[in-house]
């Protein structure tokens, strides 16, 4: 997993794009489909894994989101 994520990093930071041979095809995110990569020993890209606590983050108050 470590190498998946190196990967990713050292590939987004050459060229702003975090696709490279050792993981999955990982498209830009939208808010249509909301894809993440979840890393794991097979890592996969998940539409919105977690639709659920987004929801209830985006019901939250905008000032409490920006509390620090």
């Amino acid at each position: 997993m470590a190498d998946q994520i190196g990967g990713a990093w050292v590939a987004f930071a050459r060229s702003g794009k975090p696709d490279h041979a050792g993981i999955p095809h990982w498209p830009a995110f939208n808010l249509a489909e909301r894809p993440v990569m979840v890393f794991n020993t097979k890592s996969a890209v998940v539409n919105d894994p977690l639709p659920k606590v987004r929801q209830a983050l985006e019901s939250l108050p905008q000032a409490m989101m920006l509390r620090g």
